[in-house]
């Protein structure tokens, strides 16, 4: 179906947190681990032919690769350079945020790159068991970026082959999409921490990579179909 698929993994690093300027750091550690997107460069990024991956070397805390320009969760403080994540305040000077926001723009140019005619982009993020039931969200935008039904419907029903619970934006909607000079698909995987970790030691489960295997073979039907 697609001659390309493109991973983009923004939430998996946690790079730059030992500086980055938060009132409270025992606050911090906590909310780094549980909104990072632990593994998910494990999980989604096989190094298989025909799927290439842009990754953030920093942690969403330090800048969030995944936000726009624009934002409008900038005005509670979670733009792209957070300055309030729920109460824990940060403090940037003029040069800091220069640097950051040219890393951003560095890495949605590395992204535009690697996007080609004929590709699917595939947005790889994961979220803690607690916000809800099902195992995978599959999300999308209402717009040019949204998938046709036939990709949409090949990766759930694997997903759901391979006993997972799917759910089409839920608990979160939309796909990246950056504008480029052509028009191609955009498609979120979200995946229930639960699926492949313990929340608790942080650590992977076996389950992890029968995780890993499905998502593997989702490429192979979208890069063969």
């Amino acid at each position: 179906m697609y001659k390309r698929i493109v991973l983009h993994i923004p939430h998996a690093a946690i790079g730059g947190l030992n500086d980055a300027g938060y009132s409270d750091s025992r606050l911090l550690f906590e909310q780094v681990r549980k909104w990072t997107d632990w593994y998910t460069d494990y999980l989604f990024d096989q190094h298989k032919q025909g799927v290439v991956s842009v990754k953030s070397i920093f942690s969403r805390f330090v800048v969030d690769c995944e936000r726009l320009i624009n934002d409008p969760l900038e005005a509670q403080g979670q733009g792209i350079l957070y300055t309030d994540y729920d109460g824990n305040t940060r403090m940037l000077n003029e040069d800091e945020r220069t640097r950051l926001m040219a890393y951003y723009t560095q890495h949605h140019d590395r992204l535009r790159s690697e996007l080609k005619q004929g590709s699917l982009l595939i947005d790889c993020h994961s979220f803690p068991s607690e916000l809800a039931d099902v195992d995978i969200c599959i999300g999308y935008n209402e717009d040019w970026s949204k998938p046709d039904d036939t990709t949409l419907m090949l990766v759930r029903d694997k997903f759901i082959a391979d006993d997972y619970r799917v759910a089409f934006n839920i608990p979160y909607s939309n796909s990246i999409s950056p504008k480029t000079t052509f028009t191609y698909p955009s498609l979120m995987i979200e995946v229930n921490k639960r699926c492949y970790m313990d929340e608790d030691t942080m650590r992977l489960t076996p389950k992890a990579d029968k995780l890993r295997n499905t998502i593997n073979d989702i490429y192979t039907m979208l890069l063969n179909d």
